[in-house]
């Protein structure tokens, strides 16, 4: 995801660091990731703007050996023409069924059509273990909290209602121009909103990196097991420790 200025800036380091007009340094880089699912992210751009900083348009890209993964390590044998559906929608090969009409308009199959509830075919009779491997992914924050509420109504338990405390940080007669009520109703990007509700038996992720070493890193799934005043207990999904943090 990193843009191509950003590839040539540690290529110049690291031929500094190490003394040596090679590229990179002599040292091994290695890049990962799918073009298709990770392009860098170039605020409020076009698309071309965006092509033009992807790590293809770099002088460097040259000098990398490009290998590709052909096996689908996470697909089961009866996802395999899902998945090749899926591919060949992230290759533009999928013929319009109004196509001169309606181009940019394909057929979904029926397998990923759902007629009722979103959160009723995933979640519904399905075991508590089940349920923890199973996951809604939501193409915008504002959808994902939307879907967090609904699954929570779902939970048996007693909910529990955690606030944000914020505040301006500029001089009083600037600060009149953000209210308050302003200010709580932002949720940045990577932060909980202003209203953290929870149950126990909830599913929540991990914003920071508490302790690598007991798989405590950003973005771990956890498990509440009690909601106290000021802090939560959890325990790491399918691995679970003597004392959770």
């Amino acid at each position: 995801m990193i843009p191509c200025y950003a590839l040539k800036a540690i290529d110049k380091c690291l031929r500094d660091i190490m003394n040596t007009p090679t590229a990179f340094g002599g040292k091994v880089i290695l890049l990962g990731g799918d073009f298709r699912q990770v392009l860098p992210v170039v605020s409020r751009a076009p698309p071309a703007a965006v092509l033009d900083v992807c790590l293809k348009r770099s002088d460097l890209w040259h000098s990398f050996h490009h290998m590709s993964l052909k096996h689908n390590m996470r697909a089961n044998a009866n996802e395999e023409p899902f998945s090749r559906w899926f591919l060949q929608m992230g290759n533009g090969s999928i013929q319009s069924s109004l196509d001169g009409v309606a181009p940019d308009v394909i057929n979904i199959p029926e397998t990923c059509i759902c007629n009722g509830s979103l959160i009723a075919e995933v979640f519904d009779n399905c075991t508590s273990e089940e349920m923890k491997e199973r996951v809604i992914l939501c193409p915008k924050n504002s959808e994902c909290l939307a879907v967090n509420e609904e699954v929570l109504r779902i939970l048996p338990s007693k909910n529990k209602t955690y606030l944000s405390t914020n505040s301006v940080s500029c001089d009083n007669d600037e600060a009149q121009n953000y209210p308050m009520e302003f200010i709580n109703s932002l949720t940045p990007s990577g932060m909980p909103p202003h209203r953290l509700n929870l149950k126990v038996g909830a599913i929540i992720m991990l914003l920071r990196n508490l302790s690598i070493t007991q798989g405590l890193c950003n973005g771990t799934r956890l498990e509440v097991i009690q909601l106290h005043e000021h802090n939560i207990e959890a325990s790491i999904i399918n691995q679970r420790l003597s004392r959770p943090k």
